[in-house]
């Protein structure tokens, strides 16, 4: 079974889809791979003007698979991670892509969601940014662009759940809706932005991009999650909650 989908979607979008249900759509290395690949294509096709993104089962992303990154299923410990390349690549992504969030969305899933341009997100979607939790400094630069200051400090100092509306009321996502509407409206906005213009929208997007994201605290970020990686503090943390998933049967 492949670990992505990728469908025909509305006139000019493409839905890809990450198939992991039973571990939540966590991020190994075969599924960014494929994440990856996809959006190589899609970069290349003229016929595709928006990517709407989304997630099987009852969830969008749960980032990184933890198995993988500790090295207990394939890979090796500080080998590159799936998530972090797949982040790497939709930050490159010069198409604009629609999040349609249908479900738990944590950890590395909500940089993930981040990356997306737009956020739709089902009435049962949850979201957590549990990276200090696990040692490691998580969304810190991306975040607030979203949601502001105050309330990046809230979600990420806290490494507390939020529901599908607050959410919505703190701007991390853009419209909430029940999970029937979800992939409709997923399919309204594509179609809306693929009648604009195909270089003022991906212009649009790069401006906006360098208007909110500070490259320098993106930097820093990455730089700090280096140094925290691999630390004694992030093994035995990690380590613990790698314990929790995997005794619960899952990611």
């Amino acid at each position: 079974m492949s670990l992505v989908s990728v469908e025909p979607f509305a006139e000019g979008a493409v839905l890809i889809r990450l198939n992991r249900p039973e571990k939540r759509n966590a991020v190994n290395a075969a599924l960014a791979a494929e994440v990856i690949a996809a959006l190589d294509a899609v970069e290349h096709d003229d016929a595709v003007r928006v990517v709407v993104l989304t997630g099987s089962g009852n969830s969008f992303c749960a980032g990184q698979d933890m198995a993988e990154a500790t090295g207990r299923t394939g890979g090796e410990p500080g080998a590159p991670l799936g998530a972090g390349a797949l982040n790497a690549r939709l930050a490159q992504c010069a198409k604009p892509v629609v999040a349609a969030i249908n479900g738990f969305c944590i950890g590395g899933g909500t940089m993930t969601a981040l990356h997306c341009d737009i956020r739709l997100a089902s009435e049962e979607a949850t979201f957590r940014f549990p990276g200090a939790g696990y040692g490691l400094v998580v969304a810190a630069a991306f975040l607030p662009a979203a949601v502001g200051q105050a309330r990046a400090k809230d979600l990420i100092l806290t490494g507390r759940t939020i529901d599908a509306r607050e959410a919505f009321e703190m701007g991390l996502v853009n419209r909430v809706v029940p999970a029937a509407d979800l992939t409709p409206l997923a399919g309204e906005y594509a179609r809306m932005i693929a009648a604009n213009s195909p270089e003022a929208v991906r212009h649009s997007k790069a401006v906006i991009n360098m208007a909110s994201l500070d490259a320098a605290a993106i930097a820093h970020e990455a730089e700090i999650t280096r140094g925290l990686r691999g630390s004694d503090q992030h093994r035995e943390r990690f380590n613990a909650a790698t314990d929790l998933v995997v005794g619960a049967g899952g990611n």
